[in-house]
């Protein structure tokens, strides 16, 4: 009987930890505390020539993004969202 007891504890906590991290992988990214204006982070990011993006909450890149920063973009920082695919 407490044997029982032992198995149906571990295999109740290991599904409340998958569940937990499943959430956790679920759950939107938080915001960028930065709070500068998107204008304001286009212009460091042509300053600096690295687009960060990173934990936007983004699914995909916004449609003419990376347009006008030409040869002076060298990195694009998309870490930590939930994109599917970068445009070509």
């Amino acid at each position: 009987m407490q044997g029982q007891q032992l198995a149906e504890g571990v295999a109740r906590e290991r599904a409340e930890a998958a569940a937990a991290r499943r959430e956790a992988f679920l759950r939107p990214p938080a915001a960028p505390s930065s709070g500068a204006t998107l204008a304001e982070r286009a212009k460091k990011w042509r300053d600096t020539g690295i687009v960060a993006l990173r934990d936007a909450g983004l699914a995909e890149l916004p449609a003419g993004l990376l347009d006008g920063f030409g040869p002076n973009m060298y990195a694009v920082d998309v870490g930590n969202n939930r994109l599917t695919r970068l445009p070509g």
